[in-house]
């Protein structure tokens, strides 16, 4: 019994050394094979399914490393940042470009502003003596500077007024034609500017024109005097009406009373100042009176001529004495004598004052002879500005 119970003893020791033995012998060749089969693939070790358990853990790692790569999405934010650049180009839209755009549009006020040129209007007024008024339908001409290039020219309407728009900044003269040389102004015109300049005019009036009728018989005349537009005869003796009708001698008397037809009127300027004579104010009447008779007056005309002048003329200290063309005193009074003369001396002088005598070109006179029925007429058209 001894023997057995030892004998199972013993058994029992042996196998627990043989399996223990096993298992440690076992687990180091296992430990060489995972080894490896390691290094040819974790995968291949079943066992090891822990092991790649682990390996999904590494997995949810990688899939926490994605979400970091998510986090990384932040390069989305990054992305914001682009859309900032997308707000840079809102801003870009709000641009200075506009801005600039916008600064465009003021050039164009700039350009409004030079295309918006200066403008000259004003008054057309007569002054006559002690009367003084508006004076409507007179051409104003607009000139350049101080020079006679004529640039535009208009009416005065209703009030006597004019306008000249749209100009550029210089120098203007504006001038009644009508009156050239007496209603002159001269503009400095700065751009955009507008300037109002009232124009004074002088009326101007042939004075004392006598007309005288010889006949190389005694009979009956009809004079008419056709003033020129916008003048008027404003005097007469006889009363002139629709014209005179007169019975005329050799001698000269009209109607058995009157030596010669007397009127004034009205007229336009278109006087030449250029040909004429200086005469000193202290022997003017001397001069008319040896110088008359020259242009063709008679002795008696020249007598009447003194006897009006001499209570008439303004003084001064020399005068300017300028025999008018044909033309000027046609383009005034148109007179018409039926039956026509057959000789007509028509004398009309401009006459101005001065207080230094000017230089002047000497006319020249080819003399006027008296043939058949011959009329006279002279006149003085007096520049009353240069009498101020």
């Amino acid at each position: 019994m001894t023997y057995r119970i030892f004998q199972f003893f013993f058994m029992t020791c042996l196998f627990v050394f043989a399996v223990t033995g096993c298992q440690q012998s076992d687990n180091t060749d296992d430990s060489d094979t995972d080894s490896d089969a390691d290094t040819d693939s974790d995968t291949d070790t079943d066992s090891d399914t822990d092991t790649d358990s682990d390996t999904d853990t590494d997995s949810d790692t990688d899939t926490d490393t994605d979400s970091d790569t998510d986090t990384d999405s932040d390069t989305d934010t990054d992305s914001d940042t682009d859309s900032d650049t997308d707000t840079d180009s809102d801003t870009d839209t709000d641009s200075d470009t506009d801005t600039d755009s916008d600064t465009d549009t003021d050039s164009d006020t700039d350009s409004d502003t030079d295309t918006d040129s200066g403008v000259i209007w004003g008054y057309v007024h007569y002054e006559d003596g002690m009367i003084s008024g508006v004076q409507s339908g007179v051409t104003v001409v607009l000139s350049d500077g101080i020079e006679t290039v004529e640039l535009a020219s208009t009416v005065t309407d209703e009030n006597g007024r004019f306008e000249f728009a749209g100009l550029a900044a210089g120098a203007y003269s504006l001038a009644a034609t009508c009156y050239a040389e007496v209603g002159t102004n001269y503009v400095e015109l700065a751009a955009g500017e507008s300037v109002q300049t009232d124009i004074w005019v002088f009326g101007l009036d042939v004075d004392a024109p006598y007309v005288y009728l010889y006949p190389e018989n005694e009979q009956e005349i009809a004079v008419t005097l056709t003033p020129a537009e916008g003048t008027e005869i404003k005097v007469s003796e006889p009363a002139y009406d629709d014209g005179w009708t007169v019975t005329a001698a050799p001698n000269g008397l009209l109607d058995g009373q009157f030596d010669y037809l007397f009127y004034e009127s009205s007229v336009k300027w278109n006087f030449q100042r250029t040909h004429g004579w200086s005469v000193s104010g202290d022997i003017v009447f001397e001069w008319f009176a040896a110088n008359l008779p020259l242009m063709g007056l008679s002795d008696d005309e020249v007598t009447d001529f003194l006897s009006y002048w001499t209570l008439h003329l303004p003084d001064a200290n020399c005068y300017g004495v300028y025999p008018q063309p044909m033309e000027s005193i046609v383009e005034n009074m148109t007179l018409t004598i039926s039956p026509t003369p057959d000789s007509l001396l028509r004398l009309w002088l401009l006459v101005d004052g001065h207080d230094e005598c000017p230089s002047l070109v000497t006319p020249e006179f080819t003399g006027f002879e008296r043939i058949g029925f011959t009329a006279v007429e002279w006149g003085v058209v007096l520049f009353s500005p240069s009498f101020q």
